[in-house]
């Protein structure tokens, strides 16, 4: 459960209309990448809260300072993963060249956006305070509920 509101239907990027659209095609551009991410996906499922708490994310979102922290945390993760050591699965398994391709972009995929949603994440519960100081809090609970 969210909110006590029970579990929210993630919206397909190819189902997104109305303003959910708008807040997908604002996340690709603000956060520079290609496809939707299952933690927004899901928030989408909430249609009246989703792009209420977007638009108090976004401003952050498209600073340096996000970008700079999100940097930070990659930069910290990389270096532990060194540290770890390369695995050596690639002899171990039998990967045509296109899966390999498909294998290498999303890792790439990964590497670029979860910082983001770390540094988004950690200050979200921030965001739902603050749309909750904009709105009265029968207005905020009706956001959050569909319908």
């Amino acid at each position: 459960m969210v909110f006590g509101f029970g579990k929210p239907k993630p919206v397909k990027e190819t189902e997104a209309t109305g303003e959910i659209e708008r807040v997908y095609h604002e996340i690709k551009q603000s956060m520079r990448v290609s496809g939707i991410n299952l933690n927004f996906r899901t928030w989408a499922g909430f249609d009246k809260f989703f792009p209420a708490m977007w638009d108090a994310m976004r401003p952050l979102v498209e600073t340096r300072a996000f970008e700079d922290a999100a940097d930070q945390i990659r930069a910290v993760s990389v270096g532990l993963a060194e540290d770890l050591g390369a695995l050596d699965v690639q002899s171990q398994i039998n990967l045509g060249e296109s899966q390999q391709y498909q294998i290498k972009e999303a890792l790439r995929l990964y590497h670029y956006i979860n910082p983001k949603l770390l540094v988004l994440r950690q200050n979200q519960s921030d965001w739902i305070r603050l749309i909750g100081k904009c709105f009265k809090q029968s207005t905020v609970r009706e956001l959050i509920v569909k319908r």
